[in-house]
């Protein structure tokens, strides 16, 4: 179910801005004029038909055929990175749709649409994602990047041991001792 503002339809219906229109459900009511439907118009199916009597200043009506279709919405998928170090402002995001209405465009701020569907280079914070489909449908979902680490290092230790041959380097080994901590 959608509301539909049905006047928007009227420049498709007919050129001539002195026509007047009247919606009806049936056929048969817009034949008899009976019924009118009010805009905006809940739909009732999809897709539905509905029935328009297209009146010119001089008294001549026709009758025309109007489909309602709802478009579904495309769907939208996230795969996040979030930054990886403090500061570092290199969190991305990439989106996915599947969507039966055409090749969809993408963006992080309802205002500029690509194809492109990776945005990167994003600092810590929340966005909403959109998909926007060729019918003019669209979808978003919110999503956060996470800050990133900051790693210290407390500890750091290297020993060396000539496993008791002074001479021979190939039997040498190292131990190596860290702590990382955020």
């Amino acid at each position: 179910v959608f509301s539909f503002e049905l006047s928007l339809a009227e420049p498709d219906l007919s050129p001539t801005p002195s026509n007047s229109f009247e919606y009806f459900e049936s056929l048969g009511d817009a034949q008899n004029q009976n019924n009118p439907l009010t805009s905006p118009y809940n739909n009732t199916s999809n897709p539905q038909t509905i029935f328009v009597v297209v009146s010119s200043p001089n008294g001549c009506d026709t009758i025309v055929e109007l489909d309602l279709i709802v478009n579904p919405l495309p769907e939208i998928g996230l795969d996040i990175d979030n930054e990886l170090c403090l500061g570092e402002e290199n969190g991305s995001v990439q989106i996915t749709s599947s969507s039966n209405n055409g090749s969809p465009e993408f963006s992080l701020n309802d205002f500029f649409y690509t194809t492109l569907s990776l945005f990167d280079s994003l600092s810590p914070g929340n966005y909403t994602a959109y998909v926007l489909d060729e019918k003019g449908c669209k979808n978003s979902e919110n999503f956060e990047i996470e800050e990133g680490l900051q790693l210290s290092i407390g500890l750091f230790e290297l020993e060396c041991s000539d496993n008791g041959t002074n001479t021979d380097e190939t039997d040498d080994f190292f131990t190596i001792r860290f702590n990382i901590s955020n």
